[in-house]
């Protein structure tokens, strides 16, 4: 009975809360628990414990659960919810051509993870496309995007246009253009389809030195399969600006090719062509179209880093650096030192706002040129700000938050290099300072940042509108956030908050090693691999589909290094060091003139080339394979 008493005592026992809860409330969160659910569910499907459904592909049998296979693709979840016959089949055949593929996208349901490969990528884009699992097929696009080549960017534009794959078709096309005179000479080249000889043959942007080259890929193509193609060669032929040929390629080579000959169109332009060269008084109209040269590609994309502090000090100088050379290179210094400023691009300038010297918080704002290599002063911004946050948008650079010397700034404003005049903006919906900011899909993001306590929210601006809208909080405060938005996702990368607890992913005197990532979508932050070196006070750029973060603070020591991230293996590898270390850094990634063309002279076809000879292995505009002018 003493025991039942004592029993009851204890259990009716109820403590006083203290005064003040928000010291005792725990918030906690599992971070294992959804792998732990992913493993346990596959665990009961490889067991085949309560699977309710099988999936018929080819000769496999796939046991599945149903709600698993709705929870990861809208397909399954419309099948499965939408009263469809499927929804009470406890066996589904689908209509798919590559099994092992399927399979192992299943696999992928109950593990979150697939390899990616060269032998597999082309098989997953349309079984993805299917099950409209949107992330996957663009990982699988972002992977054929980091590998294209002469060889097969022809490829991969038919296969990415027939899967509706619009970003990675628009890769590939460039490719082909900005690579023509190497494209010639794949197989491939002759066997693409008429709308897409076009649209390469007659592209503004084709890269070539001589537009001799265009009519030889021209009756290139069509030679292939003359018989089939010659109904289409005026077609073809009208990609061709006749006019930028000369008299004598006109006359020695145009008017001896059979193509030309054969077909009274493609001699009507020639006519035309002859006439503007020969009487350029009497021009025809159709010829002064074709009178235009070919833009080839002359600009290429370079990171720069501006600013920052180093040796205790802001600095004024800047570097850039370009992935094809590999190295950093210095550039002009800006014509005061800055730290906590920061920069966006529009064309080949770049514009610098705000930040901060020995002395005092700025307002001033500059421009470089990167073709002439020289900074040039801009209307200053309303008011001064340290720490502030710089986006470009729709031919506009905004200045967002900051710190003006006496309090963090909700404020924003916007600079047009029309009028050559800031104007203000909506304010945001709370002051920041050590913001990042990036742009993803019409929309500026603000990450962070500080009103005096760090913070964990963020919001983004809709220009349309002029208004800011409150989205997802980040898993921590993060003050001097590096930002970037890559492929349809925002990117939170280290940062501080000296309020973290020693022990906790802000070590190095609360300097973050995390990154976590925004996908617009969902509305939800998750974590990605961290960087191999925690650091606040970085910057961050976007380069061939790799997001680079440059220099910053550890805790310790001011830093040189770069880091780079690539999203297909969730992994980071160290870059090429600055030539300068750049706390509180500006960084940017604009496009820069280059030193040459893309073609070499062994690529200028002869002024006088006699006719391509053609055989039953035919290998498209080998010069090898020429005859001699006679």
């Amino acid at each position: 009975m003493a025991d039942q008493q004592q029993y009851t005592t204890e259990t009716n026992y109820k403590p006083t809360p203290p005064s003040d809860t928000s010291k005792t409330d725990v918030h906690f969160s599992d971070i294992s628990h959804p792998k732990e659910i992913l493993s346990m569910l596959n665990n009961l499907r490889i067991n085949e414990q309560l699977c309710d459904v099988t999936l018929l592909v080819g000769s496999k049998k796939i046991l599945c659960h149903k709600v698993v296979l709705s929870a990861a693709s809208p397909y399954f979840q419309a099948m499965f919810t939408g009263g469809l016959m499927e929804s009470q089949l406890s066996e589904i055949k689908m209509h798919v051509h590559d099994e092992q593929a399927f399979s192992e996208i299943i696999d992928y349901f109950y593990s979150s993870r697939i390899d990616i490969k060269d032998t597999n990528v082309q098989d997953y884009v349309p079984i993805a496309g299917m099950l409209q699992l949107k992330r996957l097929q663009q990982a699988c696009c972002d992977f054929m995007k980091r590998n294209i080549d002469a060889q097969n960017c022809l490829g991969l534009y038919e296969f990415a246009d027939s899967h509706s794959c619009q970003q990675l078709a628009q890769v590939a096309f460039s490719y082909s253009v900005n690579h023509f005179n190497e494209v010639l000479q794949t197989d491939k080249f002759c066997s693409i389809s008429l709308d897409f000889v076009n649209k390469l043959l007659s592209d503004n942007a084709l890269n070539v030195t001589s537009e001799e080259r265009v009519f030889e890929a021209a009756v290139a193509w069509i030679e292939y399969d003359r018989e089939r193609r010659m109904c289409h060669a005026a077609q073809v032929c009208r990609n061709i600006r006749f006019s930028l040929l000369t008299p004598e390629y006109l006359m020695d080579r145009v008017a001896t090719e059979s193509v030309v000959r054969d077909s009274r169109e493609c001699s009507d332009l020639l006519m035309e062509a002859i006439e503007f060269r020969l009487l350029p008084k009497r021009k025809p109209q159709s010829a002064v179209a074709q009178v235009l040269p070919r833009k080839a590609a002359l600009t290429q994309q370079i990171l720069y880093v501006v600013g920052g502090m180093s040796r205790r000090e802001a600095t004024k100088s800047g570097e850039k650096y370009d992935p094809k050379e590999g190295r950093w290179k210095a550039i002009a210094e800006m014509s005061i030192s800055r730290f906590g400023a920061n920069m966006a691009s529009l064309g080949s300038s770049i514009f610098v706002c705000g930040g901060g010297d020995e002395a005092s918080r700025l307002n001033t704002a500059e421009k470089f040129d990167s073709f002439h290599n020289v900074w040039i002063p801009l209307e200053p911004m309303s008011c001064k700000r340290n720490g502030v946050g710089v986006a470009s948008l729709g031919g506009k650079i905004y200045a967002i938050g900051g710190f003006d010397g006496s309090s963090p700034l909700s404020s924003a404003e916007c600079y047009d290099p029309k009028t050559m005049k800031w104007s203000q903006i909506a304010s945001m919906s709370q002051a920041r300072f050590g913001v990042g900011c990036c742009v993803l899909n019409g929309e500026i993001y603000a990450i962070g940042g500080s009103d005096g306590c760090n913070l964990r929210s963020c919001e983004r601006y809709d220009p349309e509108t002029n208004t800011w809208i409150v989205i997802a909080s980040m898993s921590v405060a993060r003050k001097q956030v590096a930002c970037a938005a890559m492929g349809d996702c925002v990117y939170a990368i280290g940062g501080s908050d000296i309020y973290a607890v020693s022990g906790t992913s802000a070590d190095h005197a609360g300097r973050y090693q995390t990154v976590e990532r925004y996908s617009p979508d969902t509305d939800q932050w998750i974590m990605v691999s961290p960087l191999l070196s925690p650091r606040s006070g970085a910057g961050a750029g976007v380069l061939d589909g790799l997001l680079y973060v440059c220099g910053g603070f550890d805790g310790h020591q001011y830093l040189n290094t770069v880091e780079k991230y690539d999203p297909l293996t969730n992994r980071w590898t160290i870059g090429p060091p600055m030539i300068q270390s750049r706390d509180c850094v500006a960084v940017c990634v604009a496009t820069c003139k280059r030193n040459k063309r893309l073609t070499t002279e062994r690529d200028v076809l002869p002024r006088s080339s006699s006719p391509l000879t053609f055989s039953s292995a035919y290998n498209p505009l080998n010069l090898s394979n020429q005859t001699s002018a006679s």
